[in-house]
């Protein structure tokens, strides 16, 4: 993935999963007959206002029961629907961007408490629409920012930072509300920031608009993005004070900064959603990789989006979602209506299927032929009893599981004949899967690892759990810190009794590993961020990242004259060439004082220009920075 921005300010007077799917779905899916464009959630009245574009008009759900109740009619196609603070007025935005039509939008306005509406036309048609903290409502069109108050029906027009698009009607069968309207939003939970997500008006779905509002206040922030891929799904999702948020695939804040990417995004901007639960801190999100999989939340921390939990969906979101106060349930778009998630379960008693181990390690000799035995505790997270069964790889020999199916909580204990694997070199690694019927989880396999050694080889076995990408040891401490890809994580062990003591929490995809010139801090390259993590290695503490503005940072090395790195570069420098053509891809020097990092013009007497999967590594004296890569 790519993704290059710049930030603009308008001042006035925001994992694929390889194994088959056995678990039972999660939350319910809600029918409904049209196409789905936006939601707002009244939790006074219990109800859920649907905009169904398709059948121009706003669905009401009973939220206590999850059924529509009569709809609400309005004169144009609903493009989006907004409730105020308290709510007394539903907000409905109208898309009626027909050649013809002298008036492309509108507004219908709903006095939930007194009963009565009031119809405002707009000459271009409405994209979004949302409250925040505030009595007004920030309308959005193709060509006007607008404040609403609902009560008496007035506008102000804010200063619009850049036109943006909105496909004109009619269009082909199966063309959706997401690729329609090309617009979406999210509020953060304080009320005060009101980020949309869109589309600049330049005929292209790599370039996006991330527009941020802040309630009260007199201006509106612009970022402009150029992505590859597009910048799907057409999900925004804001933290508690708006410092943070999720836009499509990547997470961001408003300097501009790119904090993490969701790994392989589909970046179809009508598969998928996500909705930011303030109360335990996590992101709940659905971004396909690929066309046609099955659906699956992926539970994530909002630091780095490490993967908690993977559970499984009736059916794919499909850009705007909801949350509830109490950030117990999530309302999503979905591709047949609405899904509605009590993710407050995810955290209580959902039956989750899971090993207690990550690895089970079989240690023999070429002198000991007896069988290993080991076990694996298979429990169910939400507290309950609910089937289970394990699998083993076809073709599988020389490993033999107690049962194979049975009922949590239960342990397990897995046979291994060594003689099978005796003349195996080095260790083997055979998956276990876990799944069941009743659990809503994909779980994680278990690892099984086993090392028959001849009497010839030394030397002492350490079993860590996940993808270790990068070692680096600390002779100052005697420490090692090992790079855990698959958790985002520095493992650190002590190198005496080779035990974990501490764990340092990275970007998202860590990829290298070095320490600064004086021993104190550790530099972390994250391949799917533009900041490289920094450790104070005294206190374990993090400290402020570096940034990199124009890509992601990989291969990082250290010498007494300076530190360099290699980048996944997706802006180049404009002010670098080489024989009066533009670069692509040059090596960056850090200042870490500043915590900034620039590509210089030249390498000596040589183009500024590497590729980005080249690796650098400094000699053990600091003296030297040696570079490889490919020609």
């Amino acid at each position: 993935m790519h993704l290059s921005k710049r930030a603009v300010f308008a001042l006035f007077a925001l994992f694929s999963i390889g194994e088959g799917a056995y678990a039972a779905t999660f939350g319910n899916s809600v029918s409904v007959r049209g196409t789905v464009s936006d939601l707002a959630l009244d939790e006074r009245r219990g109800r859920l206002y649907i905009a169904n574009f398709s059948a121009g008009r706003v669905e009401v759900m009973d939220t206590s029961n999850r059924t529509l109740q009569s709809p609400m009619i309005v004169t144009l196609p609903p493009s989006a629907v907004a409730l105020s603070p308290g709510g007394r007025y539903l907000v409905v935005g109208e898309y009626d961007n027909f050649d013809p039509a002298s008036s492309k939008g509108g507004l219908t306005i709903f006095d939930l408490d007194a009963g009565i509406r009031r119809e405002i036309a707009l000459p271009d048609p409405v994209l979004a629409a949302s409250f925040g903290a505030g009595s007004q409502a920030l309308v959005v069109t193709t060509k006007q920012f607008l404040l609403v108050d609902p009560g008496a029906g007035t506008m102000t027009v804010l200063p619009a930072p850049t036109p943006l698009d909105g496909k004109p009607l009619p269009v082909p069968f199966s063309t959706f509300p997401p690729d329609i309207i090309q617009a979406s939003t999210g509020v953060s939970s304080d009320g005060q920031t009101i980020v949309i997500l869109a589309q600049i008006d330049v005929g292209d779905p790599s370039n996006a608009a991330v527009v941020i509002y802040h309630v009260g206040q007199v201006q509106l922030g612009l970022i402009a993005i150029v992505s590859a891929p597009p910048l799907g799904p057409r999900s925004v999702s804001v933290n508690q004070d708006g410092s943070k948020f999720m836009t499509g695939w990547t997470l961001m804040s408003p300097g501009p900064i790119l904090w993490a990417d969701v790994p392989y995004a589909l970046g179809d901007f009508r598969q998928g959603g996500h909705a930011w639960d303030t109360l335990r801190d996590r992101l709940y999100v659905d971004a396909p990789v690929s066309k046609g999989e099955a659906p699956v939340l992926h539970v994530m921390d909002t630091d780095n989006l490490t993967v908690r939990q993977r559970i499984q969906l009736p059916q794919t979101m499909s850009g705007r979602t909801v949350i509830s106060s109490d950030m117990n349930t999530v309302y999503a778009a979905s591709e047949g209506g609405v899904l509605v998630l009590p993710v407050g379960s995810l955290s209580g008693n959902a039956p989750r299927v899971a090993a207690l181990q990550e690895d089970v390690v079989f240690l023999g000799d070429a002198c000991n032929r007896q069988v290993i035995s080991q076990f694996v505790d298979i429990v169910d997270q939400g507290g309950g009893h609910i089937d289970f069964k394990l699998t083993l790889p076809d073709g599988t020999n020389g490993v033999r599981l107690s049962q194979s199916s049975g009922t949590t909580p239960a342990r397990v204990r897995i046979d291994v004949d060594p003689t099978v694997f005796q003349n195996a070199r080095g260790t083997t690694t055979i998956q276990l899967g876990i799944t069941s019927a009743a659990a809503v989880n994909l779980p994680f396999p278990v690892r099984l690892v086993i090392n028959t050694r001849d009497l010839n080889q030394t030397g002492k076995l350490v079993n860590v759990p996940g993808k270790i990408v990068d070692i680096v040891a600390d002779r100052f401490r005697s420490r090692i810190y090992m790079l855990r890809q698959d958790k985002n994580l520095v493992l650190v062990y002590d190198s005496n009794t080779m035990k974990e003591v501490a764990r340092m929490r990275t970007g998202n995809t860590p990829v290298s590993m070095a320490i600064t010139d004086d021993q104190r801090y550790l530099i972390v390259g994250n391949d799917r961020s533009h900041l490289a993590s920094v450790f104070d290695l005294e206190t374990f503490e993090t400290q402020l990242p570096i940034l990199f503005q124009d890509g992601y940072p990989r291969s990082i090395a250290v010498a007494h004259g300076g530190i360099w790195a290699t980048v996944r570069v997706v802006t180049p420098p404009e002010n670098i060439t080489c024989n009066g053509g533009a670069i692509t891809n040059p090596l960056y020097r850090i200042d870490f004082n500043s915590r900034t990092a620039n590509a210089p013009l030249t390498l000596g007497v040589y183009c500024n220009e590497v590729p980005a999967n080249s690796a650098l590594a400094s000699t053990p004296s600091e003296n030297y920075i040696l570079l490889a890569m490919l020609f």
